[in-house]
């Protein structure tokens, strides 16, 4: 029989036997139907059962049972039982019914997984109808399960009232469909079908298998060019797509289950995503980096394997980056790291006393760790004791030492190489034989896994002071350049035995080379500056001041200049009116030559003179004055009355922008034809001469008059180093024979 789910419906009973008489009848419903009302005798309605909790509320779909217990009246024997004994009979009896619902089941599914792997265990049930009540009550309805074959790998267990199956899935699994039928109305002629539930399966993408991950973790070493992953268990339906973040893919094969890459130099996690048969999926790998067998550990020290005792430094490896998860070991006295240092890539690792053990491998990555030894650098070196001042003559042994340092091979001595050596020379104790005559500095060094640095004591003479210092010259030039030679007096013996040590003040000159290689005797450039001059020598290497010769070189002038203006005309003077002992006079400003002569010993110019321009109110004259030994004298004066006479315009010595180019008379040398270049000059100038000027004379001044070059031309072109001359302006004059072209040089 079957009912709808919501509607009542009335069931009638009528006595199975003729002349059979009922004394009472007890009707009972069970399951997903309930009695409506009192039953009526015979009849009784009956509808689905409906409620709040699961069991009422999933009993409308559940099949139900009507029950009837019917008691017959004893006193009446049924026709055709007379001969019966009565207690054959029994007093009731019972008869049911069981009742199929129809309802709407539509919507409704398989419940379990529509992705599936070959060799998986799968449950699949019907929903919402799953049996939630007790077994001895009639039940929910029936259901009749349709799965193919080859689907199923295994047996398959049904649940107590079949609503769901279990089985284990075969390899055939792709567009296969298992399908259920609910209530047994769908099995009856005549009753309309329903349509089955159905469940279409697909794979389930499988964990990508990549040679070489472990627990999604590769293991990568640093300065690796190319690699290569490959997705062993690929489907060919299926896209796999990578992202690298900051590594470059090179190459990939259609679906990416195989892709090449550069990485760069750092760890990194990828990330694989799966889309394809039924089901999209994101993978994680982490790719550590591992160390190379030829990596080497290094520091930061100068001698990176020899090391300060008991300093820190900061150890690290070339090829490893900021961030690398490592892992630090150290051993040998005194050395220690922190756990905290231990794990950066550039740990700060304390330095023992003795030789050290450094191992250093990638924390993430186990395969490979490498190791380097550290040696401890000798100590440094106190001072050297020992004689420090020899008598000329004396050879007798002398001992010198130094304390003893730790962490030392040998000792290395270096001293004069006339010296002899007795016993050892390797310790840091030596004992020396001087041979009289030489001495120079002794110095050791401490010798270990490197050098320290030289200990040094110099070895001096007790030299005696020389005899006297000689000048090889008439006269001295005062005011202008010369060049003088001087000599130590000294017996020729001794002389040629020992080097000397000058000493020439600056205000008095320079030495310009020496005459012989013990520098006896010296040729100095001297300034001409005026004033007393002291100069020394002593032997070189001498102790003590008692071995210093001097000598005083006083250079004073006999005359002095004076410039006044008297109607309308600078003068210029000597403040004698002959200097004595002179001979010849030549008068310039600003290096342009005015009056020469034996007699001239006053100079005088107007405002219009070309030659001078501007410097009638303001500039600067010098007077050259040649005596009879042929000694030179020059004076400077200096004028400024632009302050008092403000409304003539007056050109500053730096003001003048075109080059004087002046020749004071003419000569069969055409001087014209001088050229300086470059012009301004930085470190080198260039002076083109004439062709026929072998006498020029090349003079360099500044505006006080000071020379700084002066030499006679042997070539067309004079090349002139200025790179020590001050920035600013100067005259550059050639002369040949009386006659003068001066230019204007400009030094930056």
């Amino acid at each position: 029989m079957s009912i709808a789910a919501d509607p009542s419906q009335t069931f009638n009973f009528a006595a199975s036997l003729p002349g059979l008489t009922y004394s009472s009848l007890s009707w009972t419903a069970e399951g997903g139907v309930e009695i409506v009302g009192s039953p009526n005798g015979s009849s009784v309605s009956v509808r689905s059962k409906s409620g709040t909790t699961n069991a009422e509320e999933y009993s409308r779909y559940a099949k139900g049972r009507l029950r009837l217990v019917a008691e017959v009246d004893t006193t009446i024997i049924p026709p055709g039982c007379e001969s019966c004994e009565w207690g054959q009979w029994s007093k009731a009896f019972g008869y049911e019914v069981l009742i199929y619902k129809t309802f709407d089941w539509s919507g409704n599914s398989i419940v379990g997984p529509s992705c599936v792997n070959p060799g998986d265990s799968v449950t699949y049930s019907v929903a919402p109808w799953v049996s939630l009540h007790d077994a001895k009550v009639v039940g929910f309805d029936d259901y009749y399960w349709d799965i193919p074959d080859s689907l199923v790998d295994s047996e398959l267990y049904y649940s107590a009232d079949q609503s769901s199956v279990t089985f284990v899935v075969s390899e055939n699994i792709a567009g296969m469909t298992i399908s259920a039928r609910i209530g047994k109305y769908n099995c009856l002629e005549g009753v309309t079908q329903q349509a089955p539930l159905t469940l279409t399966l697909d794979n389930e993408v499988p964990v990508p298998i990549i040679s070489g991950m472990v627990d999604n973790s590769y293991c990568l070493p640093f300065g690796t060019d190319s690699v290569t992953f490959t997705v062993s268990n690929a489907s060919p339906e299926v896209d796999y797509n990578w992202d690298l973040r900051t590594w470059r893919i090179l190459s990939q094969n259609g679906n990416g289950s195989s892709i090449t890459f550069k990485p760069e130099n750092n760890e990194q996690t990828i990330m694989l995503n799966i889309t394809g048969g039924c089901s999209e999926k994101t993978y994680l790998y982490d790719v550590n980096r591992s160390l190379r067998e030829d990596y080497v550990i290094t520091n930061d020290y100068k001698t990176p394997n020899c090391l300060p005792a008991n300093t820190t430094r900061e150890f690290f490896i070339k090829q490893v980056p900021q961030g690398t998860a490592m892992q630090w070991n150290v051993s040998g006295e005194g050395w220690s790291v922190s756990q905290d240092e231990s794990k950066r890539a550039t740990p700060q690792i304390s330095v023992g006393t003795g030789m050290g053990v450094v191992t250093a491998y990638c924390s993430k990555c186990l395969s490979v760790a490498i190791s380097d030894t550290f040696y401890i650098a000798p100590d440094q070196l106190g001072e050297i004791t020992g004689e420090a001042c020899l008598d000329p003559g004396d050879t007798t042994q002398i001992t010198y030492s130094v304390s003893a340092v730790n962490n030392v091979d040998r000792y290395e001595w270096s001293y004069p190489s006339q010296w002899g050596v007795s016993g050892s020379a390797d310790g840091n104790i030596i004992t020396l034989i001087p041979d009289g005559v030489h001495v120079d500095t002794v110095k050791v060094r401490a010798v270990g896994c490197n050098e320290t640095d030289w200990s040094k004591l110099a070895v001096k003479m007790a030299y005696a002071a020389p005899q006297g210092i000689s000048i090889a010259a008439d006269c001295i030039n005062i005011g202008e350049v010369s060049f003088i030679d001087f000599s130590v007096d000294e017996d020729e013996s001794v002389a040629n035995s020992i080097e000397y040590e000058w000493s020439i003040p600056s205000t008095f000159g320079s030495i310009w080379y020496s005459l012989n290689t013990t520098k006896q005797r010296i040729s100095v450039r001297c300034r001409g500056n005026e004033g007393n001059h002291v100069i020394s020598v002593q032997p070189k290497n001498s102790c003590g001041s008692s071995a210093v010769c001097s000598r005083t070189i006083s250079l004073e002038s006999n005359f002095e200049l004076d410039t006044y203006i008297r109607r309308g005309y600078r003068h210029l003077e000597t403040t004698e009116v002959s200097v004595e002992g002179a001979t010849y006079y030549e008068w310039y400003v600003n290096g342009i030559k005015l009056e020469e002569g034996s007699e001239v010993s006053e100079a005088q110019f107007t405002l219009s003179n070309e030659d001078v321009g501007g410097y009638y109110y303001k500039g600067q004259g010098w007077l050259i004055v040649t005596y009879q030994n042929g000694c030179k004298t020059k004076k400077t004066i200096s004028w400024d009355d632009t302050n008092t006479l403000k409304s003539i315009a007056v050109a500053s010595v730096d003001s003048i922008s075109a080059p004087v180019n002046k020749s004071i008379e003419m000569s069969s040398v055409d001087l014209s034809e001088v050229r300086l270049y470059p012009n301004p000059a930085n470190n080198i100038v260039n002076i083109a001469l004439p062709t026929d000027c072998e006498d020029c004379i090349v003079v360099i001044s500044d505006l006080s008059g000071r020379v700084w070059h002066m030499k006679k031309s042997v070539n067309r072109l004079e090349q002139i180093d200025t790179a020590g001359y001050p920035r600013g302006s100067y005259i550059v004059s050639v002369k040949n024979g009386e006659h003068v072209s001066s230019h204007k040089l400009t030094v930056r």
